[in-house]
């Protein structure tokens, strides 16, 4: 299992991608977006 700061980190790094996209948004916005995507991973590697 993930520690939070390893978490914490990804979500961080996704951010900064998704800036270079141009998009300059609240990340606080997008907060249940990333919880599920993070539950996706989560489901996909205990396969």
């Amino acid at each position: 299992m993930q520690t939070s700061d390893e978490l914490n980190k990804r979500t961080e790094e996704s951010w900064k991608i998704d800036k270079s996209t141009g998009q300059q948004e609240d990340p606080f916005l997008h907060k249940d977006e990333i919880k599920s995507n993070l539950e996706k991973l989560r489901q996909k590697h205990k396969i």
